[in-house]
């Protein structure tokens, strides 16, 4: 029973005594409105200890910008409306209950607020790629205490990416730059114009100083706001740029 429905019941009654004492003694009266006023306060008390258990007992709701949910064996973890920091995802799985840990990490602007690593036992995967990065994160269930879910925070100032990034995403060192499938040795002026130090990868993968002619740029990965790794290929294969640079 609430409050408001104890103030409720009492005010017949209340008023019943009433009709029937108005004409007593005046002490009587007395009596009457003391009583008057012990149930109003006794009302009031019992208001301020019912809305003193609501909010200490309250729980705070999880963040909409992060859904949890089952999938069979799974769980699966979501990242709605494009990003989420590490405290909303995490504050998402302690409401749900589950025991999964959260590691921010040092990333560039394409993998801020969005899954860039997932660390867990069994079957697990990324999805729903966004930028260099994932919104959504899959991971058994019954691995949840010892899994971590790795979520991209931007990187101060001169600090290496801890997730390299797309470089051609947008905020990245070549964000939106027609340079793939280009020849290498004649774009090299392009990246000392911006102030990016490269380091070269020949097709098989081995590490070079300079690329030589007849190779052209193909994938690139920054490790920071000023540093990219170019990885060369012997026959030009450009990409399209990515969705967001149109």
């Amino acid at each position: 029973m609430t409050a408001h429905q104890l103030h409720d019941v009492s005010i017949p009654y209340l008023e019943r005594l009433r009709k029937e004492l108005i004409d007593a003694h005046p002490v009587t009266q007395a009596r009457v409105r003391r009583r008057r006023v012990g149930v109003g306060i006794l009302a009031v008390v019992l208001a301020v200890a019912t809305f003193g258990t609501l909010t200490v007992f309250r729980s705070t709701p999880a963040s909409a910008a992060v859904i949890i949910s089952h999938d069979g064996d799974a769980i699966v973890v979501r990242i709605m409306g494009g990003r989420a920091n590490a405290s909303e995802v995490l504050n998402a799985l302690r409401d749900a209950g589950v025991a999964a840990r959260v590691s921010a990490v040092a990333t560039g602007p394409s993998g801020v607020d969005r899954f860039v690593g997932l660390q867990t036992k069994g079957v697990s995967s990324l999805g729903a790629r966004r930028g260099s990065a994932f919104t959504v994160a899959r991971f058994p269930a019954i691995a949840a205490g010892e899994t971590t879910v790795k979520v991209g925070q931007a990187a101060r100032a001169g600090e290496l990416y801890q997730a390299p990034t797309d470089a051609y995403q947008p905020g990245e060192p070549l964000a939106c730059l027609p340079l793939s499938g280009k020849s290498a040795p004649e774009v090299v002026t392009t990246f000392a114009a911006r102030g990016i130090d490269v380091t070269w990868f020949d097709p098989a993968k081995r590490l070079v100083s300079a690329p030589n002619l007849g190779t052209y740029v193909g994938t690139a990965s920054a490790t920071s706001a000023h540093r990219v790794l170019i990885y060369l290929t012997s026959t030009p294969s450009p990409q399209p740029l990515p969705a967001d640079c149109s």
